[in-house]
């Protein structure tokens, strides 16, 4: 039988923020949902058999923020409440190779991730196919436009189950470098309080769109312009695959002093290893298969 969960009012109720990383290529996105594999539903598991929680609802279980499907997280923030002291290390030995527990802080009872959070960050990795030569000096004039206040209504999908959500947002900064001189890789940043249904990969989208003279300037401002939201030649872009897509960072007010666990960033290092193994193995088995099929002269 389940250990009760104490009163709000309880003096050994503690709040705490725990921050996770995850590779998000097997997760049906971040938040939980029936019959499927997500983050949220890995780590709740874990909780609840280390005996943190006895299910989400008890423990005030709250997400800073959610990804989509295939998207990863170098830092995510999640935050519950518990009467036991936390050991990350207890929490890990519950959770899969793909996610893992960065540290904790504690907070008040009342805190709420996702109000609370200052500025969250996007980073998305995005490599060029051989028929892209998009013109860096156009997308940084662009991104320049797109920051700032904005109605971002026409860069994310539509939820109709929420007819009122605010689609009125501030970016605060929007860029985009190549990644260590290889101009096959472009690395796009993205800072706000908060973001739209796949605002940023459909953004990504357009902007490659405005780099390989397929749009102009003009098209991106109508895009931002109420004035035009109704005109049906100006059309939402499909996003771009969320493979590349990485929630960097988020930032809190007050200068949070994690408790970090090294044992966790080896776990990380060694899944990243292994990932590149298994790549690299691929690469060699195709190179060989190559070599021996296409060589010959019939």
């Amino acid at each position: 039988m389940k250990k009760p969960m104490p009163e709000p009012n309880s003096s050994d109720l503690k709040r705490y923020l725990l921050k996770i990383w995850y590779i998000g290529s097997n997760f049906s996105g971040s938040q939980r949902q029936p019959g499927k594999r997500t983050v949220e539903g890995e780590l709740l598991k874990a909780l609840n058999k280390a005996k943190y929680i006895s299910d989400a609802q008890a423990s005030n279980f709250k997400a800073a923020a959610r990804t989509d499907a295939g998207v990863h997280a170098k830092e995510a923030i999640f935050c519950f409440n518990s009467e036991e002291i936390i050991y990350i290390q207890s929490i890990e030995s519950f959770l899969p190779n793909d996610v893992g527990v960065i540290g904790y802080h504690e907070v008040n009872l009342d805190f709420h991730p996702r109000w609370e959070v200052e500025m969250k960050e996007y980073k998305c990795v995005y490599v060029l196919r051989e028929d892209e030569n998009p013109s860096m000096k156009l997308m940084k004039k662009a991104l320049s436009l797109y920051e700032g206040d904005h109605d971002f209504r026409l860069f994310s999908k539509t939820d109709y189950s929420k007819k009122n959500k605010l689609t009125k947002l501030t970016v605060n900064r929007a860029s985009v470098t190549n990644f260590d001189d290889d101009t096959r890789i472009l690395v796009f940043s993205f800072q706000s309080k908060s973001f739209l249904w796949q605002q940023i990969r459909r953004t990504i989208s357009f902007i490659l769109k405005i780099g390989k003279g397929e749009a102009i300037l003009d098209d991106l401002k109508k895009k931002l312009d109420p004035l035009f939201f109704n005109d049906p030649s100006i059309r939402r872009d499909k996003p771009i695959e969320p493979g590349g897509l990485i929630l960097w960072r988020m930032k809190f007010p007050g200068n949070y002093k994690f408790n970090f666990e090294k044992k966790s960033f080896e776990k990380k290092h060694e899944f990243i290893k292994e990932i590149e193994r298994k790549l690299n193995q691929q690469r060699k088995s195709f190179l060989l298969f190559i070599k021996e099929n296409f060589n010959d002269e019939t």
